[in-house]
């Protein structure tokens, strides 16, 4: 079992959290409760990823435990639930009602990023009907918003839709934004929400405020994170739009309760390019990677270049970790290698051949592209998935030897072609068939809007 100690740690370290929320609901039955929502799946989730920086660096039975150990002390002593002390509503100057009026009873697409943006835009430009976009970022005046769009800033009311003083002196975060999105959902009652990607806690609490509503959600699949950790099990949202039929079960193992349809890769994709580099994708020492895995990816890299001075070495920090990756001074030393933050990345898997990375989405993407993945694992205990050498689509590594043997076959390797069970369609046709699900799950709403209207009216 010592081989598999981190990820023995989320598990543990999930299991240590939810016993804490279960300690802090018995003793206080509304501890984790946001007007009738049970807002605690969503905060064993938020908590989880905010205790992973307690993760030991090096990995035993013993440092394991302490870390596990620190934590409990630490979420005991923060979620210390007595009692409720409801105190009198703040005012608020905006007018939120008279902000939002008119804007009632639409589609309700959410984004907190400007990746995620991006990656809404074929989805947005494609949608016909006036819908709502409730954005946490600015929109780039290049982005060429519809005129059926509403923009609308999430801003953080004064005045609280719900009131839970102790869970806002323990996770103020969490509080005042569960508070801003209950408001927007109970001002505009969309009739359906969308958000990407789903393990971030903005969008499960979206989704769990709609579902106490019986409002639908969907999500859409924006990469593929190959270990399902905690933040992507038991999704909340009524469905999920995925890249392709061989994706479903991979998702429904964990998330039982989600409906998983496949409608396709929304990006439009071209596999133009001469296709001869060797892009190395990294990622920020988190989840199944470390400092020290991130150090031998880096030295794999400088091997890398050596062993090939006549093909270009690309290289692609992780959007969330970049300009901290200490081993890149190394790296840009070598003529052939170049480094890629700031490219599209569509123009960078039309560059490459061989894709390498980690447990990345990329690995799974690239192959839309006509790229050859090439896992990088030296994680104990961690099996890539799907396993890419069974389906035919690329080679995994679990050492340095291991790695370069195989970079030599993905090398002359040809793209699979047989992808259509990955990615049911691309670009133009996938967004068809979004749209067409879309309006179902929209036509089902409307007739069920319509039943409960008459039935209250009589």
């Amino acid at each position: 079992m010592k081989d598999r100690w981190l990820l023995q740690f989320h598990e543990d370290l999930e299991a240590c959290i939810a016993h804490i929320i279960d300690e802090a609901k018995s003793t206080w039955p509304s501890a984790c409760r946001l007007g009738n929502v049970d807002v605690s799946p969503v905060m064993l989730r938020y908590l989880w990823h905010k205790s992973l920086c307690k993760r030991p660096s090096v990995f035993n039975s013993y440092t394991c435990r302490q870390a596990i150990k620190e934590v409990e002390k630490k979420l005991s002593s923060l979620i210390g639930f007595k009692a409720v002390s409801v105190t009198n509503p703040e005012s608020d100057n905006w007018n939120w009602h008279t902000y939002l009026e008119g804007q009632e009873n639409k589609i309700l697409v959410f984004v907190t990023s400007s990746r995620i943006l991006d990656n809404f835009r074929p989805l947005i430009n494609a949608l016909e009907e006036e819908f709502i976009l409730l954005t946490t970022t600015p929109i780039p005046e290049q982005f060429n918003i519809p005129d059926n769009v509403t923009v609308v800033r999430l801003r953080m009311p004064k005045a609280k839709l719900f009131h839970n003083a102790e869970l806002e002196q323990a996770l103020p975060w969490f509080y005042n934004f569960a508070n801003a999105i209950g408001w927007f959902i109970e001002i505009l009652r969309p009739k359906l929400l969308i958000c990407m990607d789903g393990c971030q806690s903005e969008y499960r609490l979206a989704a769990a405020f709609c579902n106490e509503k019986h409002i639908p959600s969907i999500c859409l699949q924006s990469g593929w994170p190959s270990y399902l950790h905690t933040g992507f099990r038991d999704l909340p949202y009524t469905y999920f739009f995925t890249w392709g039929d061989k994706f479903n079960p991979l998702w429904e193992e964990y998330n039982r309760h989600t409906r998983f349809i496949a409608t396709g890769y929304m990006n439009e994709v071209t596999s133009k390019g001469d296709h001869s580099a060797i892009t190395f994708f990294l990622q920020a020492p988190v989840y199944l990677n470390t400092e020290t895995y991130l150090d031998r990816i880096c030295n794999l890299i400088q091997t890398t270049a050596i062993y090939y001075p006549n093909i270009p070495i690309l290289v692609r920090e992780h959007p969330e970790y970049r300009g901290k990756t200490k081993q890149l001074a190394n790296v840009i030393q070598y003529h052939n290698v170049h480094i890629v933050n700031n490219d599209k990345l569509s123009e960078v898997y039309a560059r490459t051949k061989v894709v390498i990375s980690h447990f990345s989405s990329v690995l799974m993407e690239g192959l839309i592209y006509g790229c050859i993945p090439l896992v990088f694992n030296p994680t104990p205990g961690f099996s890539y998935s799907p396993d890419i050498e069974e389906e035919s689509l690329g080679l995994i590594s679990n050492n340095e030897e291991e790695f370069f043997t195989k970079l030599s076959y993905c090398l002359f390797q040809i793209p699979s072609e047989e992808l259509t069970q990955w990615f049911k369609a691309s670009g133009k046709k996938a967004v068809r068939h979004a749209i067409k699900i879309i309006h179902n799950i929209l036509s089902k709403y409307d007739e069920k809007h319509s039943i409960c209207t008459r039935q209250k009216r009589q």
